[in-house]
């Protein structure tokens, strides 16, 4: 019993000098978590390109004018709430302490060719880059280092969640963008069975009757900021519409999907074919019934 009580006793020494020696021998230093200044700094309003390198997928994000756009993989609008979060939290990561300063240990903490590259261009010319991996050691800490430097280190903060987004979460799923309160008249088609929903003075009315307030309104809102729930990139030919809803200008034309139980919509103002599950839609697909 003795005699394995000392054994224990020396493995214990050797495992706590070991420690010792990984943590202090020169280019792997652990220091005390702190706020040791921001990992990259640049000016938000002069960016006009990102890119985004992983080891399974390269996007490009460009601005023209107010306007960005996904180029890279493909050419499409990008959700412009999207790339602001994703330059807000750029900024705001902090580092908390330095790891490892030994190129060869990159690949430990998934910072070399395994991570994933962010890269801000503004004019032509890269304003600042770095590449993140693994979570730390909690779920706000982040391994990530400079692309300029050796150093890696944990930051204080999350940027898989806003830079690890697939192509299909770049792009924007907005079908309808536009002020609600500019709304008065909404034309629902379903067939031969043709109505509308006009506002005046403040009161809907559906022909002689008037409408009701609490179930016209969710339908406005929901109306002038309708989303995607995804895209349908496949769709050959026109489906067989179902249902038209126009606003305006905007007319939205709605085909039922009886196989996948979803609803194919597409905007008058563009091409593209969004899908929108059932639950989605029918908080526009309304009847007279509901509104009266």
């Amino acid at each position: 019993m003795k005699r394995s009580t000392l054994m224990m006793g020396g493995i214990l020494v050797v495992l706590v000098v070991l420690a010792w020696f990984l943590m202090e021998r020169p280019g792997e230093q652990s220091r005390e978590s702190g706020n040791q200044g921001p990992l990259v700094t640049f000016d938000s309003a002069a960016i006009d390109r990102i890119r985004i390198t992983s080891p399974t997928q390269s996007v490009t994000l460009e601005r023209r004018g107010v306007e960005w756009s996904l180029t890279s993989p493909i050419a499409y609008k990008a959700d412009k709430n999207a790339i602001g979060e994703a330059l807000r939290q750029a900024k705001e990561l902090t580092v908390k302490s330095v790891v490892s300063s030994r190129p060869e240990k990159q690949g430990v903490f998934q910072v070399d060719s395994t991570g994933t590259r962010v890269e801000f261009f503004a004019a032509g010319s890269e304003a600042a880059s770095f590449i993140f991996g693994k979570m730390g050691g909690t779920y706000r800490e982040t391994f990530a280092r400079r692309a300029s430097s050796d150093e890696v280190v944990v930051v204080d903060g999350t940027p898989g969640f806003s830079f690890g987004k697939t192509v299909r979460d770049w792009r924007d799923r907005s079908i309808v963008t536009m002020d609600a309160a500019a709304i008065s008249e909404i034309r629902f088609q379903y067939g031969d069975t043709v109505f509308s929903v006009v506002r005046a003075d403040s009161v809907w009315t559906i022909g002689a009757q008037q409408a009701k307030d609490d179930a016209v309104q969710p339908l406005v809102s929901a109306l002038a900021s309708l989303r995607a729930d995804e895209f349908a990139d496949d769709v050959a030919k026109t489906p067989r519409i179902t249902a038209l809803i126009t606003i305006g200008e905007t007319q939205l034309r709605f085909a039922y999907d009886k196989e996948q139980k979803k609803y194919l919509v597409q905007s008058s103002a563009s091409p593209q074919w969004y899908v929108l599950e059932s639950w989605t839609a029918g908080n526009v697909l309304k009847r007279k019934k509901d509104l009266i």
